[in-house]
């Protein structure tokens, strides 16, 4: 059985500005700005940190968040990476 890992597209431009970034994809022309929050997933991401590590450092480095809130924001913004073909598919056998 085939197991699926999401991982960072290599051709996504990114261009921090202040607090916030761009992500910009060359081939579809999609791009997104991001939080301070949604750069600091990114940045996990491309550090092939997996989820559990991500909400950990979320955790540790951004005050009075909450697990469940963690878990939330983590996974509405993989879903709008998804959504905005940000993330390719790495296949594990």
């Amino acid at each position: 059985m085939q197991s699926q890992e999401l991982i960072p597209k290599q051709e996504i431009v990114v261009r921090k500005e202040g607090e916030d970034a761009f992500l910009f994809d060359p081939d579809t022309g999609n791009l997104l700005c991001v939080n301070r929050l949604g750069y600091f997933i990114w940045d996990c991401l491309i550090k092939k940190c997996k989820k559990e590590g991500i909400i950990r450092r979320i955790l540790e480095e951004h005050e009075g968040v909450t697990s469940e809130k963690a878990n939330s924001d983590y996974e509405a913004f993989i879903s709008n990476l998804k959504d905005n073909s940000f993330l390719g598919v790495k296949r594990h056998r």
